[in-house]
């Protein structure tokens, strides 16, 4: 595509993304966000994007749906200016950069000061779980000491996300017996919400704990670690080495 057609598409675009309301501000079009903006698109939610990397073959995908992106820096306050956040429904935050991706929400909380009456759903994704699991801990706790009032805020992680889907769709009851080789955040996730769902249902529930047997090398130490870190864990499950 030459020169001119992109910035036709580039000019086009951004008259577009000036006339929405209503709409998702995805900022980033890896994986996830590019996955986000075509479902959101098959159910006719209007959606402006921001990519960077305007080499990115997923921006083809999104407009070729009837989505808007935008290439630039999603972090340079011109660049998210330019997605009308102050009429958007959601913003989401998924470049695969942590740091890019709270550096966007304080933008996006100084675009918004004054300008909305309700704030704006902003969904964060941290690559890294364990700083997931501490932000969204601490905002639960604490709702009004949030720095960015103008954004009502929530975290989430793709391997959390996937052990949801996962233990949903494999693990019916709580008689099942697990086993686990190896660690990450894939693993940590599943045990955690095979406890949480457990634990949802009371300590009345006459349905034994799910038990999860971490086995190889490593396996002791892991436990040691998930017991250390979530103290709650052995209200929820059985967890143990072998």
């Amino acid at each position: 595509m030459c020169s001119s057609d992109l910035r036709f598409r580039e000019e086009a675009g951004a008259l577009r993304a000036g006339r929405q309301r209503g709409h998702a501000v995805i900022c980033g079009l890896g994986t996830i966000g590019a996955n986000l903006a075509l479902s959101l698109r098959d159910e006719k939610i209007p959606v402006v994007a921001v990519e960077r990397d305007p080499r990115n073959a997923n921006i083809d995908a999104v407009r070729r749906r009837g989505g808007v992106v935008i290439t630039g820096d999603a972090t340079l306050t011109d660049v998210l200016g330019r997605t009308r956040l102050a009429r958007a429904e959601w913003l989401v935050c998924a470049t695969g950069d942590d740091n890019h991706n709270a550096s966007i929400a304080m933008i996006a909380n100084g675009l918004l000061s004054g300008r909305r009456s309700v704030p704006l759903p902003c969904l964060i994704h941290m690559t890294d779980l364990e700083m997931c699991l501490v932000l969204r801990e601490s905002h639960l706790l604490h709702p009004r000491a949030t720095p960015l009032p103008a954004l009502d805020l929530d975290f989430f992680n793709s391997y959390e996300n996937a052990a949801h889907g996962l233990v949903n769709q494999l693990v019916s009851d709580h008689r099942v017996h697990v086993l686990i080789l190896g660690g990450g955040d894939l693993t940590v996730s599943v045990v955690l919400y095979m406890a949480q769902r457990r634990l949802r249902e009371g300590s009345d529930c006459a349905s034994p704990l799910p038990n999860i047997t971490f086995v190889g090398p490593g396996a002791e130490c892991e436990v040691e670690r998930l017991h250390s870190r979530w103290p709650a864990l052995a209200a929820g499950a059985d967890v143990s080495p072998v």
